[in-house]
């Protein structure tokens, strides 16, 4: 599958979880949204249903970040996610741990909450994509990269093409 239609694909999912309901003040979506991050960070590649946790909760910052943006179509945070995957790539991407994924989203998301309303705008469209791109590793590699206590002795298999957890579901897209 190529890369534009996964990317399209998943801001199909990310626009669906965005009928959940919707906080009431900006205060309400980073609370929100840092939940999901908290959640999806905890998950990290401990093993195939972490996973599965992992990618849910990246969907569902995504979904907040897009609504508290006030993006009412998907083209600005599908342009968005198209610009940091041509500029970033799949490669650097695939090097990301959970908690490099949490630390990109929430820079972007303080950075919002000091501009004016269109820095706001974008800077919440910058985090969506980056969830996005999260969960673009799930579904390409099997999930984020391990972090270095995850590399130790009986911390758990991981595929030695693509690095994804291996497991009963796993698909390496290397073979």
């Amino acid at each position: 599958m190529n890369s534009e239609l996964q990317v399209k694909q998943i801001a199909d999912e990310v626009d669906r979880a965005g009928l959940i309901a919707i906080p009431d003040s900006n205060a309400g979506f980073y609370v929100a949204i840092g939940q999901n991050l908290a959640a999806a960070t905890y998950c990290g590649r401990k093993e195939e249903f972490s996973i599965i946790k992992f990618r849910k909760h990246m969907i569902l910052a995504a979904a907040y970040c897009q609504r508290a943006a006030s993006v009412r179509e998907v083209g600005a945070v599908l342009t968005e996610r198209l610009r940091q995957d041509r500029i970033w790539g799949d490669e650097f991407d695939r090097k990301n741990t959970a908690n490099d994924w949490h630390a990109y989203v929430g820079h972007y998301i303080s950075k919002a909450m000091q501009g004016d309303t269109k820095e706001y705008d974008i800077n919440m469209i910058k985090a969506c994509g980056i969830c996005q791109a999260a969960v673009l590793m799930v579904d390409r590699h099997g999930g984020p990269a391990m972090r270095h206590y995850e590399n130790l002795p009986g911390a758990g298999a991981h595929c030695e093409h693509c690095g994804g957890v291996e497991g009963k579901d796993h698909i390496c897209p290397k073979e």
